[in-house]
């Protein structure tokens, strides 16, 4: 599956299994905090977290870990596709609960949307790059 850190990938585009990693349960729970059955990797696609994502990162996302919390990067669904982005919430003009999804690339514009309309995927545990 892949997440976008740019426009955003669309949610039936790539959900099928390309593969499966075998990390250390031990690793999972105890290094990174994480729920070792709710462990799935994402693929990075796009440049607007360069230079904390590039294109091609793996992400390592704990599905358990759903509630945002105040600038750790999440994978979600943010009304128009599946984004990789540091979350804030906070609240629009007329009081409605909003997230403020932040870009590491200067050059995209941080956005809101609406808590109603997103849909948390999971927290990133760890980045994966090839070197």
């Amino acid at each position: 599956m892949e997440a976008s850190a740019g426009p955003g990938a669309l949610n039936g585009e790539h959900i099928e299994e390309q593969a499966r990693w075998f990390l250390p349960e031990a690793m999972i729970r105890y290094e990174a905090g994480g729920a070792p059955d709710a462990v799935r990797v994402l693929r990075v696609r796009g440049v607007s977290m360069e230079p904390e994502l590039s294109d091609g990162d793996r992400l390592l996302v704990d599905t358990s870990r759903q509630a945002p919390a105040i600038g750790e990067m999440f994978v979600l669904w943010d009304g128009s596709g599946l984004v990789v982005k540091r979350v804030e919430l906070g609240a629009d003009d007329s009081g409605k609960p909003v997230l403020l999804l932040k870009s590491a690339n200067p050059d995209y514009a941080d956005y809101t949307v609406l808590v109603a309309d997103a849909n948390i995927v999971g927290k990133v545990l760890w980045i994966v790059r090839k070197t």
